[in-house]
């Protein structure tokens, strides 16, 4: 019995998991970790976000896998300007993050503001300078999470609709040592998808026409810990599992009654072998799979 579930675990994989394959050959962990994300680059912290009308927020523009002592950078910010975006997002300000707090780190920007809406927003293209005043000082190799704080507003719609879509994508990123040498800094992962919620659908229990939203994990490949973060929609039964490349359960996250919000769990895997894993979301109207990868 517990084969044939097993069996029906990988064939629910091929279906609903593009790409998704039986290997018939030793997998190579290395080769495999190229083929999934992996953050590099001027990176923001999320790949998407839920958030409400009326609100203001942050999110962290990151840099990662820097290989160079790096001097200067500059890049673009488009907002409102993605394909399908609304114009929802107002901008208000570029602040230094807590890995560049020294006085002698300088952040310029200038902000092309297009068309203003009804509702204050525009279609904006922020260009942004980053420098040191001293010719010693650099950001050193490595990894950079917080580098910018980008600020932003979403005012009131004159109109009550749910899930609406806008964006930021960063552009045009190049470093620099002191000497002018380029350094790649070019990002791995370029958008943050903003999703606009209203509060009244979100909060309505018997909501039909939205769905619960299980997110791809982060990092990944990872070692030994990962996080998973999910939105749910509706108070119900929340189950999340984690399946190996077999099919088989290896350990249950969560399983319990959720109200609407935004969620986060860690997923610690140090008793876990290297290779790929499945992580499963089920709710009452939802059952939805995502791969990641364990490199030691």
């Amino acid at each position: 019995m517990k084969s044939y579930i097993q069996f029906t675990f990988i064939l629910v994989l091929l279906i609903i998991i593009p790409g998704f394959s039986i290997p018939n050959e030793p997998v190579n962990i290395q080769t495999l970790s190229k083929c999934l994300s992996e953050k590099h680059g001027l990176v923001f912290q999320n790949e998407s976000k839920l958030l409400f009308e009326e609100k203001s927020f942050t999110e962290i523009i990151q840099l990662f896998s820097l290989d160079s002592k790096l001097h200067a950078l500059q890049f673009r910010i488009f907002i409102n300007s993605a394909d399908e975006d609304s114009t929802i997002l107002i901008f208000e300000s570029l602040e230094k993050g807590s890995e560049i707090s020294d006085a002698s780190w300088i952040l310029d920007y200038n902000v092309i503001e297009g068309p203003v809406m009804a509702n204050g927003a525009s279609k904006d293209e922020v260009l942004v300078l980053l420098y040191n005043l001293d010719p010693d000082g650099c950001l050193e190799p490595g990894n950079y999470n917080d580098l910018i704080d980008i600020n932003f507003r979403i005012p009131k719609s004159p109109t009550k609709q749910d899930s609406i879509k806008s964006s930021l994508i960063i552009t045009n990123a190049e470093g620099s040592t002191f000497d002018g040498f380029p350094i790649n800094i070019s990002p791995s992962r370029n958008e943050l998808t903003i999703i606009l919620k209203d509060d009244s659908i979100f909060n309505k229990p018997s909501q039909k026409n939205v769905s619960n939203i299980l997110f791809q994990n982060y990092p990944n490949p990872f070692n030994p810990s990962t996080t998973i973060q999910f939105s749910v929609f509706e108070k119900c039964k929340v189950v999340l599992k984690i399946f190996n490349a077999l099919g088989v359960e290896i350990k249950t996250l969560i399983d319990e009654e959720k109200y609407p919000g935004n969620y986060s769990v860690m997923f610690e895997a140090e008793k876990f072998p290297s290779g790929i894993y499945f992580y499963c979301l089920r709710t009452k109207n939802l059952i939805q799979t995502k791969k990641m990868l364990l490199v030691r």
